[in-house]
């Protein structure tokens, strides 16, 4: 009979247990919903605004074709050697390149759901080493060009103003070189005045401003040999990834200011250029969400303890009694809620809590007759 009893009570439990996941079940399945219409949200805005941005600096760029033999069947499937036309390109990236902007926040409301956008206003400079172009077999170089790398041009604001040499240049769709990694803009420079062999004058110094929409994410890649790059904003909850974080960078209630000083020799983005195959190693700024937690904190705790207080009530038939344990609850949660807000002294303060709870059941244990008490139960 005991044990038929003890069987019952695992299965109820058990049973119980069942019923709990239930609901836990529905409720992820509601938290993945959300996070799917949060992700379409973001989708539909990037569609009508732009996309998260990838910035690359201006690139000279010096075309060429070239005849080679190459080694190819003929219609008897014999290997014979012929001579091609290919196609090719030189790249140089900036010796120096400073880059400082202000990155304006906004929000885009899709249904319930509310879209971090941006818009950077951009200042940059770029000095260039001479560029050198040697003699090669049946190579004919041609009409050099810059090349910027945008990966939504759709956020261009307006067309930027670029200076060439103290020239004011015109700038063209399509980012010529960088297409394989990314969309863009290019602008032609002057003709070669040797086309076999000779140094590239046009294009030392580049200065251009522009103002760039995006979503939710910046990534600025340091291809020059140094780089000096700042941003600052009014968001106040940046979130900084990629390769490289910014050097000591300032958070505050008016927001952010952070700064960049990185050199060719400590990342890989100049080689990984020259591959289309190559991830480019990117700073980035990202937009983090950030919701009013402590009102939707503050109206789940009033629901459990109000809750909590009406049953308590009827069970210990006294509201004084059922108020004394909702005040309980109360500094519980006040407590709790002190623990998730504090980034740096979570650990301390929870330690300190299970401590004083586990004094406290100490000491109002202290006198309890637990062999009395075993005996009563037995």
């Amino acid at each position: 009979m005991k044990s038929l009893t003890l069987l019952l009570r695992f299965a109820t439990i058990g049973g119980l247990i069942l019923l709990l996941l239930i609901p836990l079940l529905l409720i992820r399945g509601a938290v993945q919903d959300r996070a799917r219409y949060r992700d379409e949200a973001v989708e539909r805005v990037a569609q009508s605004k732009a996309g998260e941005q990838q910035f690359i600096a201006p690139v000279r760029v010096l075309p060429y074709t070239e005849e080679v033999q190459v080694t190819e069947p003929d219609e008897q499937g014999n290997q014979r050697k012929v001579w091609r036309k290919r196609g090719g390109t030189l790249l140089q990236t900036p010796r120096r390149l400073t880059l400082s902007g202000e990155m304006v926040p906004s929000v885009r409301e899709v249904g319930l759901y509310r879209v971090q956008v941006y818009s950077w206003k951009a200042t940059l400079h770029a000095e260039y080493d001479p560029f050198d172009y040697a003699a090669a077999p049946s190579r004919v170089y041609g009409q050099p060009y810059l090349a910027i790398g945008i990966s939504d041009v759709r956020g261009l604001v307006g067309t930027p103003r670029l200076q060439v040499d103290g020239r004011t240049l015109a700038l063209e769709s399509g980012a010529g070189a960088l297409a394989d990694r990314s969309a863009g803009i290019h602008a032609q420079l002057g003709p070669l005045a040797d086309q076999v062999a000779g140094r590239l004058q046009d294009g030392n110094v580049v200065d251009m401003q522009l103002v760039l929409d995006g979503t939710r994410r910046l990534a600025i890649a340091p291809i020059a040999d140094n780089n000096d790059i700042a941003l600052r904003s009014a968001w106040q909850h940046p979130s900084f990834g990629g390769r490289f974080l910014p050097t000591a960078p300032s958070i505050g209630p008016k927001g952010f200011d952070a700064s960049w000083s990185l050199s060719s020799l400590a990342n890989g983005a100049q080689t990984q250029l020259q591959s289309s195959h190559a991830a480019l190693d990117m700073l980035e700024v990202r937009r983090s969400e950030h919701i009013a937690f402590w009102q939707a904190y503050l109206v789940s705790a009033a629901a459990c303890i109000g809750l909590q207080f009406f049953y308590l009530s009827g069970v210990l038939r006294s509201w004084v009694r059922a108020a004394g344990f909702s005040v309980m609850l109360t500094a519980l949660y006040a407590v709790l809620y002190s623990l998730l807000i504090s980034e740096d002294n979570a650990l301390l303060m929870g330690a300190l809590l299970l401590l004083g709870i586990l004094a406290s059941i100490m000491w109002v244990t202290r006198k309890l007759d637990w062999d009395g008490l075993g005996n009563s139960l037995r």
